[in-house]
């Protein structure tokens, strides 16, 4: 599916953002849960790769997001 999504950014080194394009949201989104699942059974992932590409998908709703997500990791270190 990922790789259905990114086709026309293939070979690309990066996928410029375009506004208001649905499938570069849903491949950066794909990025971000690929990269985050990848961390957790490789030590050698990039574990900030993740949250890149949220940010980037998320846009305007990365602050809301980003919030919920410390509150979480706040409350799991307790």
């Amino acid at each position: 599916m990922h790789e259905s999504l990114g086709g026309r950014w293939e070979g690309r080194p990066f996928a410029v953002r375009e506004q208001d394009d649905q499938q570069w949201r849903r491949w950066v989104a794909a990025n971000a849960v690929r990269h985050g699942l990848r961390s957790v059974s490789d030590a050698a992932a990039s574990h900030l790769s993740a949250l890149t590409y949220a940010r980037e998908a998320l846009d305007g709703d990365w602050a809301a997001f980003r919030t919920r997500l410390c509150q979480l990791i706040d409350r799991s270190a307790r």
